[in-house]
């Protein structure tokens, strides 16, 4: 018994001396690796760190707020229509390519030269409010990476100035140069507006506004508008100057017209009642103090303002 117990310990003994072994190989078969593939390894390290240095600007890409980036896959179809980069920090492989796009509310301001109505070259000074659109089509493309593709970056110079100056030549020339003196700037916007509104719809831009910041007429026609409008102006006041006369002749008519008829009825004649009217007028005022009435027989009424019991001289006493 105590044979067999001994030969059962050293049955288990084997397996953990079997293992230690076998790490210890594992070990020396690694070392051994690493010694004889040393150079190799070092050589690669340094082979990628020499590829991420020269490569890292064309790998790594960095977003600012307010951008987007579209995607250019040199082997993998070109221009990424399904997607497109929000802002942070993407990497890339080296062949590949983003164009970054500023997606805020851009003004761009221009003047163009206008022929009016009436054969006349005027100056026009305007702004637009427009920026990139970032939806998606109903076929799931975005539109930032369509206007990539069909347009690319210079979209202001390409689509949005040249369709601005057509419209205003369009809209503009159909005024002579006293209405667009007279401020139909705002109606001109409104017109402008819904026009490039319509046009610009399928080239992928979100046009927000066009100002027009300055019409500016040749110096002479400028004059000849201001003398005219100064004209009118005075015949504007002289008319109402004549309206206020008519006016006040008609409200002095009535006025006869009342005294004339109030002369009628009370058998007073009106002189008579205007003196009354003042000796009221006399006894309410707190400066007077004795007030002098003609009478019908040229004796005066002597009034003490400053008495209780006025006085009457009747020319008696």
């Amino acid at each position: 018994m105590k044979k067999n117990k001994d030969k059962d310990k050293n049955s288990k003994d084997i397996p953990k001396k079997n293992d230690d072994n076998y790490v210890a190989l594992s070990s020396k078969s690694f070392n051994a690796w690493f010694k004889k593939y040393f150079f190799h390894f070092m050589i690669a390290s340094l082979l990628l760190i020499l590829f991420m240095v020269f490569f890292w600007q064309s790998i790594s890409i960095t977003i600012m707020p307010g951008e987007r980036g579209v995607l250019f896959k040199r082997f993998g179809g070109g221009t990424q229509l399904e997607m497109y980069y929000p802002e942070g920090f993407h990497m890339i492989l080296p062949w590949d390519k983003i164009y970054i796009y500023n997606t805020r509310y851009q003004e761009e301001r221009d003047t163009v030269h206008v022929l009016s109505k009436d054969g006349l070259i005027i100056n026009v000074d305007y702004s637009v409010l427009y920026r990139p659109n970032l939806e998606y089509t109903n076929n799931g493309k975005v539109e930032l990476s369509l206007l990539h593709q069909e347009v690319g970056h210079d979209y202001v110079g390409q689509v949005i100035i040249p369709m601005a100056q057509a419209n205003i030549r369009a809209i503009i020339g159909t005024n002579t140069q006293e209405d667009l003196y007279r401020e139909k700037s705002d109606e001109i916007q409104y017109s402008l507006y819904e026009k490039i509104r319509l046009e610009i719809s399928d080239k992928h831009i979100e046009f927000n506004k066009i100002l027009i910041r300055k019409i500016e007429l040749p110096v002479s026609i400028k004059d000849a508008i201001e003398n005219k409008l100064v004209q009118e102006q005075k015949q504007l006041e002289f008319d109402f100057r004549i309206q206020v006369a008519e006016k006040e002749a008609e409200r002095k008519r009535i006025e006869a017209n009342g005294i004339e008829q109030f002369t009628k009825l009370s058998k007073i004649d009106i002189m008579k009642w205007r003196g009354l009217e003042v000796t009221e007028q006399l006894a309410k005022s707190p400066n007077s103090k004795i007030i002098l009435i003609g009478t019908d027989n040229k004796l005066p009424i002597i009034l003490s303002a400053g008495d209780d019991n006025p006085s009457v001289n009747n020319g008696g006493d």
